[in-house]
């Protein structure tokens, strides 16, 4: 609670600053701040994470502020019985690469509530990678801003969600016209009138 988490100018990596891992269950990442996590070393693929979950199991986010990271939290499996995770109250802004939140877990068992989180100005808010249509995704009361042309509020490329209920009926806010797309919810291109 209340640390700075922050890598040095001129280094690299393709780590993170918080792990959790499957054996771990009921942990609380709170009140921190993830700022300028980030690989910079030019290679493709390198991808900093602000806090990777393996098998959630209890764990909850809670009023963390993710700013410039590659991905601010990362979900992912590693056995059976993936559990309950909650990402809620947080902010994030400047996530460049994976997503805010980026989920990579095919348990049928995961319970992910994502809500009242603020995600502004980054390439992807919520990605699903991969995941088991029988696990309970809640996607609700979140403020999407600053969205560029072509970044994704949501992409759900394991066709687990109900994009339109994300859109039209969990309160979720989108600073633009929104465009529901294959497996994705979008900003609308601006278009100039003059």
């Amino acid at each position: 609670t209340n640390n700075r988490f922050e890598m040095a100018e001129g280094e690299s990596s393709d780590e993170y600053a918080i792990r959790i891992e499957g054996d771990t269950t009921g942990t609380d990442v709170t009140d921190n701040l993830f700022t300028d996590i980030v690989s910079d070393d030019g290679t493709s693929g390198d991808n900093v994470n602000g806090i990777v979950v393996r098998d959630p199991d209890g764990t909850s986010i809670l009023r963390n502020n993710f700013s410039t990271v590659d991905t601010a939290v990362n979900v992912g499996d590693n056995g059976p019985n993936a559990g309950k995770l909650v990402v809620k109250d947080n902010e994030f802004s400047d996530v460049t690469q994976f997503g805010a939140i980026a989920l990579v877990n095919d348990d049928s068992s995961l319970n992910v509530e994502i809500s009242s989180n603020t995600i502004d100005s980054s390439s992807i808010g919520i990605g699903i990678y991969s995941g088991d249509s029988s696990a309970t995704f809640s996607i609700q009361n979140n403020d999407f801003q600053n969205f560029a042309d072509g970044n994704k509020y949501v992409d759900d490329i394991a066709s687990v969600l109900t994009l339109s209920d994300v859109l039209n009926n969990q309160q979720n806010t989108f600073a633009s016209d929104t465009i529901l797309g294959s497996n994705q919810l979008r900003p609308s291109p601006i278009t100039d009138m003059s």
